[in-house]
């Protein structure tokens, strides 16, 4: 871990582990510390033995290939690099929302169970023990 991050109570690297009721499970490790840029993947096993994977966002959308091998350009950077799209669309609808033209697509549920989840896993690094969430237990959050 880097001393600056320790010191600052920030981890540097994560493995997360979810377990849920109908027997899904979903495994999440995350590293601040790619060389080579940011890497994000996404990989999808189902029951049937599919695979989907998301490949990262290159600088330059480019492959080029000759003796040596195959060339990319490096990983996109930044989180606007990456996200721009994201962004731009998230702004959009928060616009057309507040226009009354679009409901939210995130309900105040699912913006709860997100940091609940969060806080079970920060819990779990801490005390090195799983951390288990009732979800029957979670209000429901009166909209504004």
């Amino acid at each position: 871990m880097e001393p600056m991050l320790k010191k600052a109570g920030v981890m540097d690297t994560a493995t997360v582990v979810l377990g849920f009721p109908s027997g899904l499970n979903v495994s999440m490790e995350l590293s601040r510390n790619a060389s080579y840029g940011y890497d994000q993947r996404l990989e999808v096993f189902g029951s049937n033995g599919n695979m989907c994977a998301v490949e990262n966002s290159h600088k330059v959308p480019m492959v080029a290939g000759n003796s040596a091998g195959i060339h990319r350009s490096g990983l996109s950077y930044s989180f606007p690099d990456r996200f721009r799209e994201a962004y731009e669309s998230e702004l959009d609808l928060f616009a057309d929302i507040i226009e009354g033209k679009a409901t939210p697509k995130v309900t105040s549920h699912d913006a709860v169970m997100a940091s609940r989840i969060a806080e079970a896993a920060l819990q779990s690094a801490l005390k090195g023990i799983p951390i288990k969430l009732d979800t029957a237990k979670v209000p429901e959050v009166a909209a504004a």
